[in-house]
């Protein structure tokens, strides 16, 4: 596979989950992620410096006669309605409804099925492209949209899914059929436990205090802890380890009652290779105690548009990624948008004893 693999593959080996999380390759102006059931994303990316939140996503689930999904993605903060033009060599592609996705002046429009193929072929030869957000008759800035690496993308696309050679390629296609392609592997399963109901201590248990003693974190273990019971015998307890100007990072303890010492959280991100200096820090932690599932949002700068978001659930013995996705490149793309590298299915376990 060509292009610069941004984050290398994560397999997990027989100690978590079992399945291979797909990586992140960059193809020029062009961003390709696969997840661990063959569902890939190719995302077009603006220059870091001139972010503008136009970008094109390109879609496909894995299974054998899935066709692809195109979206356009802008910023426009004018009140709608709006409309939507994909400009190439000054030639109009006929204009799409746009519909809001937030309050914050985000929106999208999905390209009809039937002019999804016609669009990628002629973006990959294309000289030229831009978007326009039209509100009636008054138009919005011309922006560009950046078509280089989009053909090596979809290649490697076709390539994760199975799809090379067969009557489903985007690229190269050729005579097999879509039912020769195997079919995606199943969600891995996990049994979450059952969080505990009795009452939180109000002060930090002595054997995490131990265990927060002994880390090198630079905040006060006091400052917005995060605490709540992950079964009914198992303790998670966060302190703020380090404040930057964008994240806050997360030190991780849990503590089994009859336990003489707490134990760091041991975290696996699927997809994500490196990026955290031990495998209990975790940037942008919360604890949600409803149900009972840790998530983090690591932003790489102030923007929002890089960095790694995902959820863990508890499952009596570790926690385990339900979750994940990642954009490496600070180039526009908003996290709602990030390319999945790993997704699992959650079922209620056994009470833990």
């Amino acid at each position: 596979m060509s292009g610069r693999r941004l984050l290398a593959l994560c397999v997990l080996g027989a100690s978590s989950q079992g399945v291979a999380a797909q990586s992140l390759d960059a193809f020029q102006d062009w961003l390709l992620g696969c997840d661990n059931r063959r569902a890939c994303t190719a995302i077009s990316l603006e220059p870091s410096s001139d972010v503008t939140g136009v970008h094109l996503s390109v879609a496909r689930s894995g299974e054998g006669a899935a066709e692809p999904v195109l979206r356009v993605r802008a910023y426009d903060g004018r009140r709608g309605p709006w409309r939507i033009r994909l400009t190439l060599d000054g030639s109009a592609w006929p204009d799409l409804d746009a519909t809001a996705r937030d309050g914050t002046g985000e929106i999208e429009a999905a390209l009809p099925a039937e002019r999804v193929r016609p669009l990628l072929a002629a973006l990959r030869d294309v000289g030229r492209a831009s978007v326009t957000v039209l509100k009636g008759a008054e138009a919005g800035p011309e922006v560009p949209l950046r078509s280089r690496g989009l053909a090596a993308a979809l290649r490697a696309m076709d390539q994760a899914q199975g799809r090379s050679g067969t009557v489903t390629a985007l690229v190269q296609p050729g005579p097999r059929p879509a039912a020769s392609l195997p079919a995606p592997p199943p969600l891995p399963v996990i049994a979450q436990a059952r969080a505990g109901t009795a009452p939180l201590p109000e002060r930090m248990p002595v054997p995490i205090a131990r265990a927060v003693a002994a880390a090198d974190c630079d905040e006060p273990p006091d400052t917005n802890p995060i605490r709540g019971w992950l079964d009914e015998r198992t303790l998670l307890w966060g302190v703020l380890c380090t404040r930057g100007a964008t994240r806050e990072t997360f030190a991780l303890f849990s503590h089994r009652k009859g336990d003489a010492a707490a134990r760091p959280v041991a975290l696996v991100t699927p997809g994500v290779a490196g990026g955290r200096e031990a495998p209990n820090l975790l940037a942008g932690a919360a604890f949600d105690a409803r149900t009972a599932t840790l998530s983090f949002h690591d932003a790489g700068r102030s923007s929002g548009d890089c960095g790694s978001l995902g959820r863990f659930v508890w499952d009596g013995a570790r926690f385990r990624a339900v979750h994940v996705s990642a954009m490496p490149d600070c180039r526009g793309v908003s996290s709602a948008d990030w390319p999945v590298t790993w997704r699992a299915a959650v079922r209620a376990g056994p009470p833990t004893r």
